[in-house]
């Protein structure tokens, strides 16, 4: 929905101002959301594709429109992003090491990555 933390910024009033009017038409009392946001385990590995999502202005912006963190989560509570544009080496240098052991683990029993193209 947002490509940046400056769309975010803009938009944000018009989305929440549209949302609560449809939640009062239906009666609503409260509106929960979770947005699209998670952090990395290295950030001087961060991609300009990844940016947006980390940015922690971009949770402050939520607090400032009057978004509280109640502390449930549908969602894990962390997520972990991965630029899919990098190679399969270079995602897995971006891996702990038992991450990294895992997926050879998985390769020797047989489990393999496809790519797979959008267009």
């Amino acid at each position: 929905m947002f490509q940046s933390v400056d769309d975010l910024q803009k938009a944000l009033p018009f989305f929440v101002e549209h949302v609560s009017r449809v939640a009062k038409r239906l009666g609503c009392f409260t509106i929960e959301i979770e947005p699209k946001l998670g952090y990395l385990i290295d950030t001087d590995k961060l991609s300009k594709n990844i940016e947006p999502f980390v940015d922690e202005k971009a949770i402050q912006i939520f607090y400032d429109a009057g978004f509280v963190y109640t502390g449930r989560n549908m969602q894990p509570k962390y997520k972990l992003l991965y630029d899919l544009e990098k190679t399969e080496q270079e995602l897995l240098s971006q891996m702990k090491k038992k991450h990294q052991i895992q997926h050879k683990l998985c390769t020797e029993k047989g489990c393999s990555n496809q790519s797979i193209s959008s267009k």
